[in-house]
């Protein structure tokens, strides 16, 4: 009997170990990789990510997402995001709005104090998506609101 209990315990044992070695081969999409499957574009993946929120798991996907990105060499992102200059207050407001709801501490809130550059895309759905990227200091901003 107590054999029996053993061998019951070591299959479940190596079920699991063969499940966790499984999903450890499955290859993790980055979140540059998202945004090209979901808005249809490509952003440099040269990033470290700073932060990252999101407003949770949802049944249809849909929500509020934030990230920073770190770069080292912008060239590349500034060429794929087709950014735009000067300020626009209306794409600060809707910025912050999302932003406000996704309780995002002061120092993860971009300085629109600063010059920055931007691209806003709404898709047909009504979602939108944000780029800010600010020069100096190499941070690109991605807010994403999806409906």
């Amino acid at each position: 009997m107590a054999k029996k209990m053993f061998i019951i315990i070591g299959i479940i044992l190596m079920g699991f170990i063969a499940k966790d070695a499984f999903l450890y081969q499955i290859p993790r999409s980055s979140y540059a990789d998202i945004i090209q499957l979901n808005w249809s574009i490509d952003i440099s993946k040269n990033y470290d990510e700073i932060y990252s929120i999101d407003s949770g798991a949802s049944f249809h996907g849909d929500g509020e997402r934030y990230h920073i990105f770190q770069y080292k060499n912008s060239s590349d992102l500034l060429s794929s995001l087709n950014l735009m200059s000067g300020k626009n207050t209306d794409m600060e407001s809707n910025v912050m709005e999302i932003l406000n709801s996704l309780q995002i501490p002061a120092e993860y809130i971009p300085d629109f104090q600063r010059d920055y550059q931007y691209n806003a895309t709404t898709a047909t759905d009504s979602s939108r998506i944000f780029f800010i990227f600010v020069p100096d200091t190499k941070k690109l901003y991605i807010i994403e609101h999806i409906l």
